[in-house]
């Protein structure tokens, strides 16, 4: 697998719109998120890219784990 979230939480401005997110992408694979206004798709890319200070749960992307990796940085891979 490419891209793996577990238990994902993501928040920004002090809401938490992104709450137990499960999701597994593979090699070749296209995902597309959809859903109404507010509902967090663009905190979830967000937490993703490591550009939200306050994320928890499991990420990683390719075996690396990005939740560990300083923001600082940013993840090999963007």
């Amino acid at each position: 697998m490419l891209l793996l979230l577990k238990n994902l939480v993501a928040w920004d401005v002090d809401v938490d719109n992104v709450r137990g997110i499960d999701l597994t992408v593979s090699e070749r694979e296209i995902v597309t998120i959809a859903a109404g206004n507010g509902a967090g798709k663009s905190t979830l890319v967000k937490g993703i890219m490591g550009l939200l200070p306050r994320v928890s749960g499991d990420l990683s992307f390719d075996g690396q784990d990005l939740l560990s990796s300083p923001l600082e940085n940013g993840p090999d891979w963007v």
